[in-house]
């Protein structure tokens, strides 16, 4: 499972065994005792040196062939090096030899999930807390496969809940509670949950992220701008939070403030398209044509699908007849990646009609009004394009609605 607070599941289950395994005998009469391949093993899984962990977990099983433990530790070592047809053979030889090892169950739900197989993945998961209902990190994966996969928020609401009862102080728990209540709809339950894990977890940015996005989702924007300074302070270095302050204080008409958040940003993550995106809008929308199409050019290298930069950069460049060609090409990309937004159908009809391709921009205006009924800028449009056709009848009706429209 993916999660922003935790590390992979098996690691979590298997962190109480890591404390138990003597890596280095601490007894006194242990010290001058040799590591077995096991603690061997373990030693070089610790350091990160997973081919001698490899090799000593293995070497371990051929002396002890029946040792569970060790190839748990072995299928963890797999995973970590991407093998994850050995991983899966390893956990199901040990349910093999102990069906009702609750932690090989769960192991075998994340080997499932990666490969897809998310029926088995659940029934694996919910195996695994039938034999062991303590087992915090199956029911944090299980919460997070009702949100993720199955987007059952409700199920998500209360799998996060039981595993709260069990780790009360888990922050990443109680972020993930969060999401869920903030997808139904609950706010207040939400903030509760966001905040809580902002507090058990100082150094991490993500819960007051979160909360502003959800502010800002809720029209809050000057509560936002705070939050989003609460997760600043506790990563100073957020990416996603100074560019969420930079856009509120864009939107706020503090350009110097917005351009500062943006270059820090690029400063920390050189080349991150939604740097430059942000950029292009705030010097397009003041009236920077130039750097706006510089910015937008810059976001397209880094993230060629990026629908609102083609968008943008389209209808800066059908200014000028002689880049109308580019313009097309940019614009027929922005409704190829998101066919379902009005404004760049009317960005692509608009400049059908400049290339004189009368025809198409009706289509394209067309969709435009289908998609987004009550815009009176792209009903001017489309008046405009009737009358290059020859129909003034229909050029007139579209000019009454665009009027009517304005009134509205």
């Amino acid at each position: 499972m993916i999660r922003l607070f935790c590390v992979s599941a098996v690691m979590l289950l298997m962190s109480q065994s890591l404390l138990a395994v003597p890596v280095l005998g601490t007894e006194e009469d242990d010290v001058d005792r040799p590591p077995t391949l096991l603690e061997f093993g373990l030693q070089r899984l610790q350091a990160g040196e997973l081919d001698a962990a490899e090799n000593a977990l293995r070497g371990y099983l051929r002396a002890e062939p029946r040792s569970t433990e060790t190839m748990m530790w072995l299928a963890e070592v797999l995973f970590l090096k991407d093998n994850l047809e050995g991983a899966g053979a390893q956990v199901r030889r040990v349910i093999q030899l102990d069906p009702d090892n609750a932690a090989a169950h769960h192991s075998l739900s994340r080997y499932h999930y990666v490969h897809r197989d998310f029926d088995a993945s659940m029934q694996s998961l919910q195996r695994a807390i039938e034999l062991d209902p303590s087992m915090f990190a199956a029911r944090i994966d299980l919460a997070d496969h009702y949100m993720m996969v199955a987007n059952d928020v409700p199920q998500a609401i209360a799998a996060y809940e039981a595993a709260i009862a069990i780790n009360p102080k888990h922050g990443g728990a109680r972020y993930g509670l969060g999401v869920a209540h903030n997808r139904a709809g609950d706010f207040e339950a939400a903030e509760d949950a966001w905040r809580y894990a902002a507090m058990l977890e100082p150094t991490n940015p993500l819960p007051m992220y979160a909360l502003g996005n959800s502010l800002m989702m809720q029209g809050k924007g000057s509560e936002a701008f705070a939050v989003y300074a609460q997760a600043l302070e506790a990563e100073p270095q957020h990416i996603e939070s100074m560019l969420a302050r930079g856009r509120i204080y864009a939107s706020r008409g503090e350009a110097k403030k917005a351009l500062r958040d943006f270059d820090k940003v690029l400063a920390i993550a050189p080349g991150y398209a939604p740097a430059y995106l942000n950029i292009g809008l705030l010097k397009q929308q003041r009236g920077d044509d130039a750097a706006a199409i510089a910015a937008y050019k810059l976001t397209l290298q880094v993230d060629d699908a990026q629908p609102l930069a083609h968008n943008n950069l389209a209808w800066l460049l059908a200014m000028s007849q002689d880049s109308r060609g580019d313009a097309l090409r940019h614009a027929r990309i922005a409704t190829e990646l998101q066919p379902r937004i009005g404004p760049y159908w009317d960005t692509l009809g608009w400049i059908q009609h400049l290339v004189g391709d009368n025809e198409a921009a009706r289509t394209s205006l067309e969709k435009a009004i289908e998609l987004q009924a009550r815009q009176p800028g792209v009903h001017e449009h489309l008046a405009k394009v009737y009358v290059a056709l020859g129909d003034a009848a229909a050029a007139a009706d579209v000019r009454r609605k665009a009027s009517s429209l304005r009134e509205d």
